[in-house]
């Protein structure tokens, strides 16, 4: 029995099919808000049955007291806490053998803060490489042993941001870099045993993501901007269609297409020009 999915040929290319109806098991992080937030809502909307752990510094209210949403503190940024974590994840998935085992792993955590680097200070740059980056390699890692025994996927969220230099966000747009690259080259890893590997690349979405990171108001328009859900829907579509990189909206996917055709020096100064430019109108007004 193959773990993750089915084969299929289509244009001399191998994809790695998956079926979310067969998932029993969700392992997120960054479950209690944003994007992370709209997977645990869709996916117990879609599918009652899912048993949902949430790795994250807090809980929403409106998921307290549920059962098949389990909340488990977690700073990922702290060694200490991530080990203490996955000493609970991994007694609560052993609890739950009888169920079906099949696990999403969805690493969603993520911030970025806006300045020159390395303001706002060096160590708010060290946790944005803990979560950001090592992070995912860690809990990837840790589950994988279990994905490949019972079937599985993993779905990581990085960014449009990872595909050019993002000035004010340097260390940001460089661990979303990282995390394309990385999760592109273990999808290729896994694509022999049929575990797919799903890199998601959103654009600007509607959470407090900017205003976490300095913004007075988000730079979210109705041009770039996305909901939480469309970005959440148009995963979890790529995740069953075999696909192993999605830039979510069509508007992201024409400016990654054309920030491609540019030298990457000039796109460095492009975004350097466009992210101040936003800064400097948010204070006028």
């Amino acid at each position: 029995m193959i773990p993750g999915g089915e084969y299929e040929s289509e244009k001399g290319m191998l994809k790695v099919h998956f079926s979310l109806g067969k998932i029993g098991l969700c392992v997120i992080t960054g479950g209690s808000s944003g994007i992370g937030k709209a997977f645990v809502t869709h996916l117990l909307e879609r599918y009652p049955e899912i048993r949902i752990f949430n790795l994250s510094r807090s809980a929403p209210e409106e998921f307290k007291g549920t059962t098949n949403n389990i909340h488990i503190p977690c700073d990922l940024s702290n060694d200490e806490s991530k080990k203490n974590a996955f000493v609970e994840l991994n007694s609560l998935l052993e609890r739950h053998a009888g169920l079906n085992k099949k696990l999403l792993l969805i690493n969603n955590s993520g911030f970025g803060t806006y300045d020159v680097f390395p303001k706002p200070g060096l160590q708010s740059q060290l946790d944005m490489v803990e979560v950001n980056a090592k992070a995912p390699l860690w809990l990837t890692g840790e589950l994988l042993p279990h994905i490949k025994t019972n079937g599985g996927a993993v779905l990581n969220i990085a960014s449009i941001a990872g595909f050019q230099p993002a000035p004010f966000f340097a260390t940001y747009g460089g661990t979303k870099a990282f995390l394309v690259s990385w999760s592109l080259a273990l999808a290729e890893e896994l694509r022999p045993i049929n575990i797919p590997v799903l890199t998601v690349c959103p654009g600007p979405v509607h959470t407090n993501f900017f205003r976490s990171a300095g913004f007075e108001s988000p730079p979210v328009t109705k041009w770039n901007g996305q909901t939480p859900i469309q970005v959440v829907e148009w995963s979890l579509h790529a995740l069953e269609g075999g696909r192993n990189l999605i830039v979510t909206g069509w508007n992201n996917r024409i400016l990654s297409f054309f920030s491609s055709l540019v030298p990457r020096r000039f796109i460095g100064r492009i975004s350097a020009f466009v992210v101040k430019k936003i800064r400097v109108e948010q204070f006028k007004k």
